[in-house]
């Protein structure tokens, strides 16, 4: 089998490293029963790049996230075309977002395509709105980091690695809206906070069946729940981040000054500017804990991030999060509705120590079932063997 894995940059640092470290892990590790090709668009130039995928000449195209298919390419007749509704090839691509965020791209390229989520219920979601394709759930991995430091010989108390996004009032934009349509997406809102998954397509056609409303202009309504997924991951974002700054402790905030915008000014906090996941990585091992947001959309690099480094998992709520860490004690959830309980027990356990016990249990967990050499184990037998055995 041939695999091509295409690596093409977005618009910041963190994505763009972590898009590069996932896919080249795969590319040697599957390098060991496949041949393996990486394209990188840094190198080839996107042009380049399109013309070798277009040739066809190999037997899986692995793409992470929208890589791949907000690259335009024209017909005989000169038509704009997505690349990938050219390509004829089976086609896997591993998102860590809701695919919500680029329903236009994978909707314009409806081919022989293998979704991998970050959880089944996504899976709704690729049904209810017309994706066609091969479905599997998985998360992304991490491996045990060569530096591991005792708790009280690292720095910070507390770090928080979050993408600073703008406010969540930018995203508000059934304000302008009439007064019925206004308060459907209110209700989409709190439909949403109610969903154990927080799923925003969920709670979006719960309330639509509930009042009534047409939903079949898919492109139209993808763009409403795009807003209100972000208005309600921004919200979240920033309403714990505010949390953590407020409890006193020593805290790690990487995404930059923005975040002053939003925080009380305060001594104990150390801000540093966006950078690649690999520095995000070594600020996480002299961090007593770690935070991971929004988890219950699916958003878990950082968890694992966080156990490769012997942290103390600090996580939001979700079904995915309690199976992977609670249960185990190694994980410390965060509730909105019980902010001041939350903070103090994390508090706590910071400063008693004990925070160096939970994060031995999640690197515990992490090394026994979500290495990276985990995941190749899944590609292999979940994702190339249906590719081989359906074509």
């Amino acid at each position: 089998m041939k695999i091509l894995y295409l690596i093409d940059p977005v618009s910041n640092a963190v994505d763009n490293s972590f898009q590069r470290e996932v896919v080249m892990r795969l590319a040697r590790s599957t390098s060991l029963f496949a041949e393996t090709f990486v394209l990188d668009t840094e190198q080839t130039g996107r042009k380049a790049a399109a013309a070798i995928m277009q040739k066809q000449e190999f037997d899986l195209y692995f793409t992470y996230n929208r890589t791949g298919t907000d690259i335009k390419v024209a017909n005989a007749k000169g038509e704009e075309l997505n690349l990938m509704s050219t390509i004829q090839r089976p086609h896997a691509c591993w998102l860590t977002e809701h695919p919500l965020c680029w329903y236009e791209n994978y909707f314009t390229s409806q081919k022989n395509r293998h979704y991998i989520l970050p959880r089944t219920s996504h899976a709704t979601f690729l049904s209810g709105m017309g994706l066609t394709g091969e479905v599997s759930e998985q998360l992304f991995a991490a491996d045990p980091h060569p530096l591991q430091k005792s708790h009280k010989d690292r720095k910070y108390d507390i770090c928080i690695a979050a993408q600073w996004r703008g406010p969540a009032a930018a995203n508000e934009f059934w304000t302008r809206a009439d007064e019925s349509a206004r308060v459907f997406f209110e209700n989409v809102l709190v439909a949403q906070q109610a969903d154990p998954n927080k799923d925003t397509y969920i709670a979006y056609l719960a309330v639509a069946q509930a009042m009534g409303v047409d939903i079949s202009d898919r492109l139209r309504h993808a763009q409403y729940m795009r807003g209100l997924y972000w208005h309600a991951r921004k919200s979240e974002r920033i309403s714990l981040v505010q949390d953590i700054v407020s409890s006193g402790l020593d805290v790690a905030v990487i995404g930059g000054d923005a975040w002053k915008s939003v925080l009380a000014d305060s001594p104990a906090v150390t801000y540093f500017p966006e950078c690649s996941h690999s520095d995000i990585v070594d600020i996480y091992a002299d961090s007593r804990a770690i935070v991971n947001l929004n988890a219950a959309n699916g958003a878990c690099e950082r968890a694992f991030d966080c156990a490769a480094v012997g942290a103390m998992l600090i996580t939001e709520y979700s079904p995915a999060m309690e199976q992977l860490f609670a249960n185990h004690d190694a994980a410390v959830f965060y509730h909105a509705a019980y902010k001041q309980e939350s903070i103090q027990l994390i508090v706590d356990l910071i400063k008693s120590g004990n925070s160096e016990l939970v994060g031995a249990n999640a690197l515990e967990r992490l090394t026994a079932h979500h290495t990276w050499a985990h995941r190749t184990d899944f590609m292999s037998d979940e994702v190339f063997t249906r590719v081989a055995t359906t074509g």
